[in-house]
């Protein structure tokens, strides 16, 4: 059934939302050459331009267009992309002035328009970076995409960092290059990243890690990354040395430490560790999937000195996957079990033997989602008891979507969906949250003002108009679905849309 929306509830929402004497600038390429004066009515048409008149703690609404280098100077300020990444492109970004976590850069492609350099600088500051696009950046630097050094603790929350190509002859990091530093990556995903390099060795497809503590993996997705040469290579998707590293619920597979000649399809001669090559490491994983990586030795892992403490963990080959000789530490819930993973972002299936077989404590992982916003500890074999899965995805019977652009004035449609015959109830909101049901997973949207959008029995469409009110520009409205019956049900993942 479909449930129309008057405006009125979506406004309400609006209404919700604290006041605050922060000032929002706008900027709008299709006003150049034009500078303007950053209002709603006349927008800058350069980002830096507005960054220059922005102060700490203010905000930065871009429309889409392809805009230039930004550096923040030292300023904690939100930089957000009004239709994300998609149409919406900048760069190289620049993070070297002891920006802190308010320094946020959300929903835009990150570029770099020379073969040199990166496409985001991070150097002694601790950013917060998300739902951005790195891709189809080659350039002979290391971390071409990301580099990380100096110090600082930047976070990289659910970006794509896909298709980039650290090319001959560093051979450190396809995609992002960290030391010293300590950040966190939570809900990424990293895919076909490659690193080449002349005859010294290419280091870790995706990541190199180097002399950084603690540097926090949690719930990313890797698959297809590899390191390449005319030498030994280490570390498909991951090449850490002397390095603290927390993995948490990620999933590796497709993964290759090999010969160049092996990614063109010839014979070659693969090297080490098809998903990681850790050296003088001190490491903890657990909710690992380890599965289908290549490499002669250490299929999917190797270590070299130091120690690797895993459990709850999928990993192809079991302890005969593993190479090297540092100190493997094989704890609880290790299985060795094809994991049943399918789509192109190797979702869990429903039969799938991990569902339910991640850590079992719920505590250690209060306030986490997975790489979909999905809550992560749902009940997801039907057993009455929640408990987390293995790797980057928590199966979850709940399904909500949403479509529309947010433009004001036209219509938001969500689709709600669960088991046959469950009932099922779709909250709003324009805040975050988190609450542990025992039962059902977690609230996700601030619960202090989310009014019903929607209910009744799935599958369910529920359609809001966005009411034509310019105030609302920049607003994020959240929400999620509860779906259930007499014996189970699960919160769906958090949805949001940014109005424009």
């Amino acid at each position: 059934m479909i449930h129309r929306l008057a405006p009125c509830v979506l406004a309400a929402c609006a209404l919700a939302t604290a006041a605050h004497s922060q000032t929002t600038w706008y900027v709008n390429d299709d006003t150049c050459p034009a500078t303007g004066s950053g209002t709603l009515a006349d927008p800058f048409c350069d980002v830096q331009v507005a960054m220059n008149a922005a102060a700490p703690g203010d905000t930065i609404l871009v429309y889409g267009g392809n805009y230039g280098a930004l550096d923040y100077l030292g300023k904690d300020v939100v930089v957000k992309s009004l239709q994300g990444s998609a149409v919406t492109a900048l760069g190289p970004v620049r993070f070297v002035s002891a920006e802190g976590s308010g320094a946020v850069l959300d929903g835009f492609e990150v570029q770099l328009p020379t073969p040199m350099g990166h496409a985001l600088e991070c150097m002694g500051s601790s950013p917060v970076i998300t739902n951005c696009l790195f891709r189809n950046i080659f350039a002979s630097s290391v971390g071409p995409a990301i580099y990380i050094s100096s110090g600082g603790t930047p976070r990289f929350v659910r970006n794509v960092i896909k298709n980039n190509i650290q090319l001959p002859d560093q051979g450190r990091g396809g995609a992002v290059y960290v030391e010293g530093s300590s950040p966190e990556f939570d809900g990424n995903l990293f895919l076909n990243n490659d690193v080449f390099a002349d005859f010294g060795g290419g280091y870790g497809g995706a990541i190199y890690i180097t002399a950084s503590s603690p540097v926090v993996l949690r719930n990313n997705l890797f698959s297809a990354n590899s390191c390449s040469d005319e030498s030994l290579n280490k570390g498909g998707a991951i090449y850490a040395i002397g390095s603290t590293l927390t993995l948490e619920g990620n999933t590796f597979t497709g993964n290759l430490a090999a010969d160049g000649q092996s990614i063109l399809g010839q014979p070659g001669t693969p090297g080490r560790g098809g998903a990681m090559y850790l050296q003088s490491c001190t490491t903890d994983a657990v909710n690992q999937i380890l599965w289908a990586d290549i490499a002669t030795e250490g299929q999917e892992l190797y270590i070299q000195g130091g120690s690797f403490t895993v459990s709850y963990s999928d990993v192809e080959g079991g302890q005969a996957g593993v190479g090297g000789t540092g100190t493997l530490t094989w704890s609880l819930g290790m299985v060795d079990v094809f994991p049943l993973i399918q789509g192109p972002e190797f979702h869990l299936s429903p039969n799938s033997p991990l569902v339910d077989q991640g850590l079992p404590t719920t505590n250690s992982l209060a306030g986490q989602t997975d790489g979909d916003v999905d809550p992560r500890v749902l009940d997801g074999d039907g057993d009455g008891i929640p408990v987390s899965d293995m790797g980057w995805d928590e199966f979850n019977r709940t399904t909500l979507g949403v479509a529309g652009t947010g433009t004001l004035g036209t219509q938001l449609t969500y689709t709600t969906d669960g088991a046959v015959g469950q009932g099922y109830v779709l909250l709003g909101s324009t805040g975050t949250g988190f609450f542990q049901h025992k039962k059902f997973g977690a609230i996700l949207i601030d619960l202090s003002f989310a009014p019903q959008l929607g209910s009744g029995l799935v599958p369910g469409v529920d359609i809001a108009t966005v009411p034509l009110d310019p105030t609302l520009v920049g607003l994020t409205v959240y929400a999620q679905a509860l779906a259930f019956d007499a014996t189970a049900g699960s919160f769906s993942r958090r949805v949001a849309t940014t109005l424009r």
